[in-house]
């Protein structure tokens, strides 16, 4: 009995030693047909980002610009609790924005703010040009 049991186990084990070798081999090459490597440089020599395409595609971006340029960038989210945070300064490019209803509000001392509506869809940029009035 203590042989048949000393066997069984020995076969688990070397069943979870395959498990683990093979969880742990190197991916196939790329020359074997298979997707690139996210990380990998490119031709030009230039490396990819490691954000999933996915990412990309289900985002959008503000495009924000002012005139006078240098105000406070604030994004508000339509259905958000809290206090919004500031998001740079005019011009700026905000990537990654989850798609969406928002408010940008615009800060610069000496002016009045400025705020608009806006929806954000994936893949698609909004874009908001201010022109700040003097106080």
């Amino acid at each position: 009995m203590k042989i048949a049991v000393r066997g069984f186990f020995a076969a688990v084990l070397c069943i979870a030693l395959n498990v683990v070798i093979a969880c742990t081999r190197p991916p196939a090459s790329p020359n074997q047909n298979s997707a690139p490597d996210p990380g990998a440089a490119t031709s030009t020599g230039q490396q990819t980002a490691d954000v999933p395409r996915a990412a990309i595609v289900e985002s959008g971006t503000i495009e924000v610009t002012s005139t006078p340029p240098g105000a406070t960038i604030m994004l508000i989210e339509e259905d958000a609790s809290g206090p919004p945070r500031p998001r740079g300064s005019t011009p700026a490019m905000l990537s990654g924005i989850t798609p969406g209803k928002y408010t940008v509000h615009l800060e610069k001392t000496g002016f009045r703010y400025f705020q608009k509506k806006i929806e954000v869809k994936a893949g698609e940029t909004a874009k908001v040009a201010a022109n700040l009035k003097k106080e």
